[in-house]
């Protein structure tokens, strides 16, 4: 067998893969999330968000929620991870810092600060 009959071998089950892969997974809400930032927001919005103290945007609305979080980074160095069932988790975004409670099932948006740019 030579080297062109391995490559059309190789690209033939590749074709497969791909197809079988979109093919089941093509109705799921499918994401890599393989950043620490990433899983942590991803986590975030799946749960029930509700507006805490000090917290002055309303986080109920869908299009200021995912502007809000759309370029979010998670600060590890400030926030309070294993602690019990609820992380603390602060977020800085272009225009605010905030933190978040993340428990079990809901989402708890506070103390927010906007900056001064």
């Amino acid at each position: 067998m030579n080297i062109w009959q391995r490559f059309g071998f190789y690209l033939g089950g590749f074709a497969i893969g791909i197809v079988f892969l979109m093919f089941f997974l093509s109705g799921k809400k499918t994401q890599c999330n393989y950043a620490p930032d990433a899983r942590v927001l991803s986590n975030i919005s799946k749960k029930e968000r509700i507006q805490g103290h000090h917290f002055s945007l309303p986080v109920t609305e869908d299009s200021i929620y995912l502007r809000l979080m759309k370029k979010a980074n998670v600060v590890f160095s400030k926030s309070i991870v294993d602690d019990g069932e609820c992380n603390t988790y602060w977020i800085e975004t272009d225009n605010y810092s905030f933190e978040v409670v993340n428990c079990n099932e809901t989402a708890t948006f506070q103390n927010l600060n906007k900056k001064n740019n």
